[in-house]
């Protein structure tokens, strides 16, 4: 053990205290203390983070003025758990989790499955929109009745606000109906229904080939409802994709905040006609 702890300093270079991340308890994460993470985020759903490091590493030093960067840690203290290992004292994990550059971040579900990892120095803005893109991406995943609203506060740092506006006093969104399904796309076509319904616009495009873009991009990250609705527009086809299936109009539109905070799509609340026209 002292033969590989000396190997690893030696090799990346030296010289930086040992510093605990913001939002997270000192020490290094242990076996033990690695279950009970595991457990605390599968109770709480949400995602958690492993900061992986070497005490002394000159990598360190810039990771350091990542970690306390005012925006980065408002984040993670939202969304994330975050703990850090020290790779000299826990091989095992390093080696169960192939962990071979130093700093790594490791970016684990809730239910502890690795979504992603960076490895080597991150600036803080990066490794925002990082942790960002994984929340969007468990957000999109879920059943729709049980997701989530996200509030960020993407107010500058200089002028400092609340950290988020209760989904409760968001104003509904436009509700418009949607309009008639699109020959050759009957896959999204809304199927019949006895009720009115509400889903979540997320796109507008004026080709095919607009929308075939956009749908295969959804198809590798959306798994609920998906609708396609053409109309025209000034002499022109329009096609609109359309997420979701809400009986509740206030709970589609507070998913259309959600969606429109962290992914910046459109997020326009439509109302879906009782059955395909």
């Amino acid at each position: 053990m002292n033969r590989i702890r000396l190997f690893m300093a030696m090799f990346m270079g030296l010289t930086c205290s040992f510093f605990t991340l913001a939002a997270t308890p000192p020490g290094s994460l242990t076996p033990e203390t690695f279950s009970s993470l595991q457990q605390e985020a599968a109770q709480q759903q949400r995602p958690f983070a492993v900061y992986v490091q070497i005490p002394q590493a000159k990598a360190c030093r810039k990771m350091d003025r990542s970690w306390k960067d005012a925006a980065l840690s408002a984040y993670l203290d939202e969304h994330y758990l975050v703990r850090q290992v020290n790779a000299l004292e826990e091989q095992e994990f390093i080696h169960d989790y192939q962990v071979q550059r130093f700093p790594t971040v490791l970016i684990f579900s809730p239910e502890g499955k690795i979504m992603g990892r960076t490895e080597g120095y991150v600036e803080p803005a990066t490794l925002e929109r990082i942790f960002r893109k994984h929340v969007v991406r468990l957000l999109q995943r879920k059943p729709l009745q049980a997701l989530p609203v996200l509030t960020v506060d993407l107010s500058p740092l200089s002028a400092p606000q609340p950290a988020s506006t209760p989904a409760k006093e968001r104003p509904l969104a436009e509700t418009r109906p949607a309009l008639s399904p699109v020959p050759g796309y009957e896959a999204h076509a809304l199927p019949p229904q006895s009720e009115e319904a509400h889903g979540v616009l997320v796109g507008v495009h004026r080709s095919k080939q607009a929308l075939d873009r956009q749908l295969k991009r959804l198809n590798r990250i959306w798994r609920g409802p998906l609708w396609v609705f053409g109309e025209q527009a000034n002499e022109m086809e329009v096609y609109k994709v359309v997420v979701g299936h809400y009986a509740d109009p206030q709970q589609a539109a507070r998913f259309a905040a959600g969606l429109q905070e962290t992914a910046d799509w459109p997020a326009e609340v439509l109302r879906l006609p009782g059955g395909a026209r």
